[in-house]
């Protein structure tokens, strides 16, 4: 297993704190020979010399180098955990963004998964595997000093130690494939279970429980098959390995005693071997027991890696452009996996600043789908956007944020409360607040919820209804009275009153020099736009001036 980027970078970053560990450590197993000594002193000087003079004084020297053994081990550990914090919180902050990035894109990847590696990593770091590699180069050490208790004993700590090491090996190759398998099959069926949650209400009215239970069943069987499977392997291997461990011990005693009767050891010596044997081999008996574990955290350092590497933190932020309301389209081209031909196809137009336009056309013909490219928020889409002649890449994110607003085809809210959610979860400007709410008629109805704009939103929207839930998220979308407005079927969920509300809120914006975009079915919506743009199968198919009464405007949305 070689060891990846990401790796090398953090061994980097945090080379102060790797080399505190290295020397906490090597103090903590130099003071590992006291109670090897201390035990040689006891049985062959203080227990024939019968002094205890000798005995106090040994102890108090052995206790007080233990002490300072049990610190080192202790400054060790808070160094690792320290460093572990760190490396969550400076992780986090990209992968907070990363993963925005990479849901934005679409992809089918867990937005959890990177989080869920960045604990991995953190764990492996604070955990008991970290401490086998930082004691395991001492192995040699103890060996050496085995030997100059005896040769027999130092050859059969090496034997153990290659032993350990080609269980370790053994271990890894045959449990991979069973291992990756079974968490492969696992995430499969979870997100299969997910999948069908979300759609209960449909499985419900539907009658659809039943076969769709069977079909979880067989793929639980099958889970449960190669788990077992893997789980058998790897309970095999680790009774292997304490079998070893017994054995070790054992032989370690037998030899020591056996070296003794003969005059070739004495006691204190075989009983400092035996402490030795178990010091040498210890590290091994940690990899080989947290092998998973270490298997575990390449994988996600792998993921990591392939993830950051493809939002490099370096990715320029942008211009600090403030919008006129100008928009270019030149050759917009966007397309989905799932599909052949593209959802939109070379469109181009341009809008005016202060300009109205409706966006009108078919189910599936590209309207929402345009509203996200002029965004720069589809996933994948060529072609050119502009704002006032400045590509929209180009453009620093947060800071055009709040010079447009945007209401997208599903409304989402966010946990926090109204006050928040219209103030784009920033610092609420009650003022603005207040004044967006009224502008969608929703000030009288949040003032008569039980805490009024403090009101706690969770979920999808809690207790709101699906029109409350579109104003307020209107609301949210001219909040600051944005350069450009883009609304995307705004009416959906409006009963009459609402609709009438977001007819004001358009004469307003456009009396105020807003660039509004609106995608409509709503013919009376039409009275407010400067123009019509028909889309048809991802095109353009006509560009009409609205210079008509609204009759004939109704007559031309109805044609459509």
């Amino acid at each position: 297993m070689k060891p990846n980027k990401l790796f090398s970078q953090l061994a980097r970053t945090y080379k102060q704190e790797l080399l505190l560990a290295l020397v906490f450590s090597s103090v903590a197993n130099i003071m590992m020979l006291v109670p090897t000594l201390y035990m040689l002193q006891i049985y062959d000087r203080v227990m024939i010399s019968k002094s205890e003079i000798t005995l106090v004084v040994v102890s108090i020297i052995s206790f007080g180098l233990m002490l300072s053994m049990g610190f080192a081990e202790w400054a060790r550990s808070k160094v690792l955990i320290a460093a572990g914090v760190n490396l969550e919180l400076t992780l986090s902050q990209r992968l907070f963004r990363v993963s925005f990035l990479n849901r934005l894109k679409q992809t089918q990847k867990s937005t959890l998964q990177p989080f869920n590696d960045l604990a991995q990593l953190r764990q492996t770091l604070t955990g008991q595997s970290i401490y086998a590699l930082l004691d395991a180069p001492w192995t040699p050490f103890y060996i050496v000093i085995m030997f100059m208790l005896h040769p027999w004993l130092g050859f059969l700590a090496i034997a153990f130690c290659v032993n350990l090491s080609f269980v370790a090996w053994f271990s890894a190759q045959k449990t991979k494939d069973s291992k990756d398998q079974s968490l492969e099959e696992e995430t499969e069926l979870n997100r299969f279970v997910h999948s069908k949650l979300r759609n209960a209400e449909v499985i419900e009215a539907h009658g659809m429980a039943k076969n769709l239970k069977f079909r979880w069943w067989q793929r639980q069987v099958e889970v449960l098959k190669t788990g077992t499977e893997a789980e058998n392997l790897e309970s095999k291997l680790t009774s292997t390995t304490k079998e070893i461990t017994i054995l070790k011990q054992s032989l370690a005693l037998g030899m020591g005693a056996l070296l003794v009767m003969e005059g070739e050891l004495t006691v204190g010596a075989m009983i400092a071997a035996n402490l030795l044997m178990t010091r040498a081999t210890s590290p091994l008996d940690m990899m080989v027991n947290g092998w998973r574990g270490f298997k575990q955290s390449f994988d996600a350092a792998k993921r990591l890696e392939e993830l950051l590497d493809e939002f490099p933190e370096d990715m320029q932020s942008g211009t600090n452009h403030v919008l006129k309301g100008d928009i270019q389209l030149q050759n917009i081209s966007a397309k989905v996996a799932t599909r052949k031909t593209p959802i939109l196809n070379e469109v181009s137009f341009q809008v005016r600043s202060g300009e109205a336009i409706a966006v009108v056309g078919a189910s599936g013909s590209g309207k929402s789908t345009l509203a996200k490219a002029i965004l720069g928020i589809w996933p994948s889409f060529t072609g050119n956007v502009s704002f006032d002649g400045v590509g929209i890449h180009e453009i620093d994110r947060e800071f055009m944020g709040p010079q447009v607003g945007y209401l997208a085809q599903d409304v989402e809210l966010f946990d926090g409360t109204i006050a928040e959610n219209i103030a784009r979860m920033s610092e609420v400007d009650h003022e603005k607040v207040i004044l967006a709410a009224q502008h969608v008629g929703m000030h009288e109805t949040i003032l008569h919820l039980p805490e009024g704009y403090d009101h706690q939103i969770t979920g999808k929207g809690g207790a709101l209804s699906s029109g409350q839930k579109q104003r307020i998220a209107l609301a949210r979308a001219i909040y600051g009275t944005p350069q450009i407005l883009i609304l995307d079927e705004p009416d959906s969920s409006l009963d009459e009153a609402g609709v009438k509300a977001l007819e004001e809120v358009l004469k307003a914006l456009k009396s105020s020099g807003t660039t509004i975009i609106l995608i409509t079915h709503r013919e009376s919506l039409l009275a407010f736009v400067d123009r019509i743009v028909e889309m048809k199968n991802g095109q353009i198919n006509s560009i009409r001036d609205v210079s008509m009464s609204l009759p004939q405007a109704q007559a031309k949305l109805t044609n459509i």
